[in-house]
């Protein structure tokens, strides 16, 4: 998608705010749940902003709007209705000496 079209920044903004719902840096499995949302909000957007200019909808486009609508509920649901407080606190060395022994047993 390219980022500089008006539907590239409506992506990349939704895309931005999930993130930071999530607390900045989302695990894997909600990165996948955030790109899904935000493509199917960049596309209920559109179709709403067809809707608010008069424009009437083709066959079956107030249904797949309803689908989209349901799926994108079902993954903030998973993501989380609440925000994500991201953790500011500072580690102290005990804890980075203890992270840096988990991740060399890890290798």
């Amino acid at each position: 998608m390219d980022k500089r079209t008006r539907t590239g920044r409506v992506y990349r903004t939704i895309k931005t705010d999930l993130i930071a719902h999530c607390g900045g840096s989302p695990s894997v499995a909600k990165r996948v749940l955030i790109e899904n949302v935000s493509l199917l909000e960049t596309r209920v957007h559109l179709v709403s902003e067809r809707i608010l200019s008069g424009e009437d909808l083709a066959a079956g486009e107030g249904e797949k709007l309803i689908s989209w609508m349901n799926a994108i509920l079902s993954h903030l649901r998973a993501l989380g209705l609440e925000p994500t407080l991201k953790d500011i606190t500072t580690p102290n060395l005990a804890d980075i000496i203890a992270a840096s022994a988990r991740k060399d047993a890890a290798e």
